[in-house]
């Protein structure tokens, strides 16, 4: 029999995500609140989040900006279109009600740019600026007439009569090649509404499919110019040729379209106007890139990039092939990179890609094919690519050769997790993550921030989990991260728990929190199938103050949940143990600690064993 000691005092390998018993060195199977990263010789706890919102969030953050330089405000907005504000003062108030903009606002983007707060809805960009002066909102600012979002033809001087149904002859069309999709309306100029008709306009394809129509009653027609809004934008494919009809329910009193060549419509007076962007319910996400000039402001929309200078507005900057849809943007060296995904939804992908435009090139420079899955949420994390792909939390860096470097703890065989777009930050040198939204497995994984990174590039890139929102909850199909976005020395955190949503904040300087654990990897001595005699599990830190326990525990042969030893509290204390003597092929240990204002700090870890060498394996 040989008595042996497994000692655990350098804590750099955190969190283990890709085995429960072989990965980097010094990892445990799960560390909760916990911070490796100050010193890897021991461990203290996180700073605790605190809730700055109170009831005045109502639904669930989606992203979070700052307003700097132009304004000390903050500014966040939620699924239901609501923009709040958080003043320098600590101040957490609703700016405006999501309730009061048009087109579907449901927290799609949200960005400062050039002392204006850009704000995406389902279709629509609207901004609140000057943010340096008195700041005013204009839920739609990119409104046509002034930055080339129409497209017009034909001319006046002669009409044309016209029909109760469609004809596909050349003088009863008039053809258009799109400059921009989608299609928003139709103007056309009426010279006699004649008597009583409803009229009728339809867009044809070049195969003369029907790509979308608009009727208008008579009592809302006038002689001049007619609006014809279609229900939803039409798509079309830009340079693809297309023509519309225009017919009326009678010819009593023989309405007439005005033209410039008698009895053709080809030569009828007509304006095209595009949508602003692509009807999308999920994510318009913005980000600003410098191309050397002034900026501009680049936002997702579906298949395409739109930009924004400040001058002119072009929806359909850049274009991906069919079937893609811009999720999330990042930004690394003179690169903007797109994460897109093709599917009916984020939980159907067929298939996905990264795409990588320099801001100045007429098009795309270059794509990378994804095999992990869709990229839900995408940072640059010193200067490389950082981001969760798929639905089963697996972060990966690098943006040629892709690396697997860690993976979402504890989610169950066969459950999925989302990270949506907003809830990926830098913050002190880290990446944070909020993990996650969307979620199947109700008692399996924690959720919450988790940090990924070093402070120091002798150590490794580790995983660590903050721990708890403010609510305290960790588990639940209803509980969702939404955002998380660090700003100097704070981080904060978008959330709904169940019916409740929140926006709490950390600082390195608030009190920490207050439970947590430190569970060890399956330790098997080598061989599973051994049977080895357990003596003690020791857990060593600093000397107990008022408030913090220590209490070890551990776990044989897979059990179902951990058998814990006596709690230690008095003050001064510097050890907790638990006696074993139980026999063990494989055993999991570590221990549960909880503090009030202080910081508890962790110094080691011991497993005392026999290997009991002396018996044979049966």
């Amino acid at each position: 029999m040989s008595q042996q000691s497994l000692v655990i005092n350098d804590f750099s390998g955190n969190i283990a995500t890709l085995s429960k018993k072989k990965d980097i060195p010094f990892s445990a199977r799960f560390v909760k609140g916990l911070n490796p990263f100050e010193d890897p010789s021991e461990l203290v706890p996180f700073a605790k989040p605190t809730n700055i919102s109170g009831e005045i969030c109502t639904s669930l953050p989606k992203w979070g900006v700052d307003a700097s330089p132009w304004s000390t405000d903050r500014y966040f907005t939620d699924e239901e279109g609501n923009i709040l504000k958080l003043t320098s003062g600590g101040t957490f108030t609703e700016d405006r009600s999501g309730g009061t903009i048009a087109n579907g606002c449901a927290g799609q983007g949200l960005l400062v740019f050039n002392d204006y707060l850009h704000y995406a809805t389902s279709t629509t960009i609207g901004r609140l600026g000057k943010l340096s002066g008195t700041p005013s909102y204009n839920d739609d600012f990119l409104t046509d007439g002034t930055l080339n979002l129409d497209q017009s033809g034909g001319g006046t001087g002669q009409t044309y009569t016209t029909g109760t149904s469609i004809v596909e002859t050349a003088t009863h069309r008039q053809t258009f090649t799109p400059n921009n999709d989608p299609l928003k309306s139709i103007t056309i100029d009426i010279n006699d509404t004649g008597d009583d008709p409803t009229w009728t306009l339809t867009v044809h394809d070049a195969n003369n499919v029907v790509i979308g129509s608009k009727t208008i009653a008579f009592a809302s027609v006038a002689t001049g110019d007619n609006v014809f809004t279609f229900t939803t934008p039409l798509r079309l494919t830009i340079g693809n040729t297309y023509h519309f009809h225009v017919t009326t329910s009678t010819t009593t009193g023989a309405p007439k379209v005005t033209s410039n060549v008698a009895s053709d419509l080809e030569g009828a007076e007509f304006s095209n106007i595009f949508g602003i962007l692509i009807a999308d319910s999920n994510f318009h996400p913005m980000l600003d890139f410098d191309d050397g000039s002034t900026g501009i402001l680049v936002i997702g929309n579906e298949r395409y990039l739109a930009v924004w200078d400040e001058d002119a507005y072009e929806p359909n900057k850049i274009i991906f092939p069919p079937g893609y849809k811009c999720w999330s943007l990042t930004k690394t060296d003179e690169y903007i990179i797109a994460g897109c995904f093709r599917g009916d939804d984020i939980d159907a992908v067929e298939d996905a890609r990264l795409f990588f435009w320099d801001g100045i090139s007429p098009t795309l420079n270059f794509s990378r094919p994804l095999s992990m899955g869709a990229p839900l949420a995408l940072t640059n994390y010193k200067n490389n690519l950082l981001g969760i792909y798929g639905t089963q939390g697996e972060l990966y860096k690098g943006s040629e050769q892709f690396q697997r470097i860690s993976k979402v703890p504890k989610l169950a065989r066969g459950k999925k997790i989302q990270v949506l777009p907003g809830a990926i930050s830098s913050w002190q040198g880290l990446t944070v993550i909020g993990i996650g939204a969307n979620t199947d497995d109700a008692i399996g994984v924690e959720q919450g921030v988790y940090v990924w990174g070093n402070k120091d590039d002798k150590l490794p890139e580790v995983l660590a989990y903050m721990g708890a929102i403010s609510t305290g909850t960790t588990q639940g199909t209803g509980l969702e991260i939404g955002m998380v976005q660090g700003f100097g020395k704070d981080l904060c955190i978008g959330y709904k728990d169940s019916a409740i949503c929140r926006v709490d904040k950390i600082m390195r300087t608030d009190n920490p929190v207050t439970a947590g654990s430190w569970e060890s990897r399956v330790f098997d001595g080598g061989n599973p199938d051994k049977e080895k005699l357990a003596l003690k599990v020791k857990i060593t830190f600093e000397a107990l103050e008022s408030g913090e326990t220590v209490t070890p525990k551990y776990k044989i042969d897979r059990a179902a949940s951990f058998t814990t030893g006596d709690t230690v509290s008095t003050v001064g204390a510097t050890s907790a143990e638990v006696t074993l003597y139980s026999r063990f092929k494989e055993i999991e240990f570590g221990f549960n600690f909880t503090t009030s204002t202080t910081f508890i700090t962790i110094t080691g870890i011991e497993f005392t064993y026999d290997d009991m060498s002396s018996e044979k394996v049966v």
